[in-house]
């Protein structure tokens, strides 16, 4: 029996939001100040856990190890773009039929990252689920700002197969 947990397609993908970019817009057209910015997020990473009978705690007829950890620095996040400032950074899931209801993932920060900016929360592991909401908040360009995830809920009672999800990871002006 063989199961493969493609945990997270995120490789390449970029999101960017901008609560004020229609109040940016105005600006220019109206006032015509110099116009605000957008932050960018680049994200980078890829985990993928292949889980087979060397995994289950004690030999055949036993359950598997329910919690896997990956890298420290499993994901890399990049927070660039021109005249922002604050940011906040959302996650969730994209769930779907190819992920089991019984598999939870969760997402920490641990790397501060490099750059003039600075950055705080996210580092205890929190819940990633369908639903978008809060991550970790910094000021200015960042990058190598370092993700490691957890899944647990893993058991023998899943049925065998491949099983993955997508972190989206997005990106907002404050």
């Amino acid at each position: 029996m063989k199961t493969v947990l493609h945990i997270l397609r995120i490789s390449g993908k970029r999101r960017c939001v901008s609560a004020h970019l229609a109040a940016g817009i105005i600006a220019v057209l109206f006032l015509a100040p110099e116009a605000r910015g957008q932050a960018e997020i680049t994200v980078t990473g890829l985990w993928s856990l292949t889980l087979d009978n060397t995994n289950l705690q004690a030999g055949a007829g036993s359950d598997f190890v329910s919690t896997y950890e990956s890298a420290v620095d499993q994901v890399d996040i990049e927070i660039s773009g021109r005249r922002f400032e604050y940011w906040q950074v959302d996650i969730s899931i994209t769930g779907g039929a190819s992920w089991h209801d019984d598999l939870v993932l969760y997402a920490r920060r641990t790397g501060d990252g490099q750059g003039a900016g600075w950055i705080s929360g996210g580092t205890a592991y929190q819940e990633v689920t369908t639903t978008s909401g809060p991550f970790f908040q910094g000021y200015k360009k960042l990058k190598d700002i370092t993700i490691q995830y957890q899944l647990s809920g893993v058991s023998v009672v899943i049925p065998a197969g491949t099983y993955s999800t997508s972190v989206v990871y997005t990106v907002t002006d404050l």
